[in-house]
């Protein structure tokens, strides 16, 4: 039984004393593959990583040309561009107001997108959820010009994430957030899921076995 409170929680519902934060720790070793089209494009490919998760309605542009693409998931907001002159150009201070700020060009940019995409940078060795968003980004990009090269590049790291998976990333057990939550809550008849995002949109199918699931958003 599902069950959907809209706006603030409950008093009675706000101070559980569980809390519960999953953690593995993995280190997986591959070895690094590097795009295989548009050579010229990957040394000119350009990312600016800025952890944590945010509710900016309006996220920063580094151009006004509309030539970087931006992808949000929980954990971080990712730009990525195609600037052969590196960051030289690029206008860092608006990143930084609302964070961190890390930035990657050429090989390295493409060695952090191929971890973020194989869950290598995830609090949850291997998920699986982040390629599936990762996917949906490359098939919302517009149809323009400007960004024919960068689609090409998204699609080789589909192609070298999808091998690394499989090679590499195996018998890790829970591979999602979903199946883990499941593990974890299988003797629990009451379930409480807070918030209303893309994590809980993806965690919920996986409860449907639960007597009672309660979503507070």
């Amino acid at each position: 039984m599902f069950r959907l409170y809209s706006g603030k929680t409950p008093e009675s519902k706000r101070n559980s004393p569980v809390r519960t934060r999953f953690f593995r720790d993995t280190s997986v070793t591959f070895p690094k593959i590097p795009g295989r089209r548009m050579k010229g494009m990957l040394e000119s490919l350009a990312v600016i990583h800025v952890p944590g998760s945010r509710k900016t309605e309006i996220p920063p542009r580094p151009d006004a040309e509309g030539s970087w693409v931006h992808w949000k998931t929980c954990l971080r907001s990712i730009w990525n561009g195609v600037s052969p002159s590196g960051f030289s150009e690029v206008d860092l201070d608006p990143f930084r107001s609302i964070g961190s700020v890390e930035t990657y060009a050429g090989a390295d940019a493409y060695g952090f997108l191929l971890e973020v995409d194989c869950g290598l940078r995830s609090p949850l060795a291997g998920e699986t959820e982040v390629m599936g968003q990762f996917r949906e980004l490359v098939a919302r990009l517009p149809a323009r010009s400007e960004l024919f090269g960068l689609r090409e590049v998204f699609r080789d790291l589909l192609t070298d994430a999808k091998s690394i998976r499989r090679d590499y990333l195996t018998n890790l057990g829970s591979q999602s957030y979903g199946s883990l939550t499941r593990k974890v809550l299988k003797n629990s008849e009451r379930i409480h899921l807070l918030g209303s995002g893309k994590l809980a949109e993806e965690i919920l199918p996986w409860l449907r076995s639960f007597r009672s699931v309660e979503v507070f958003c």
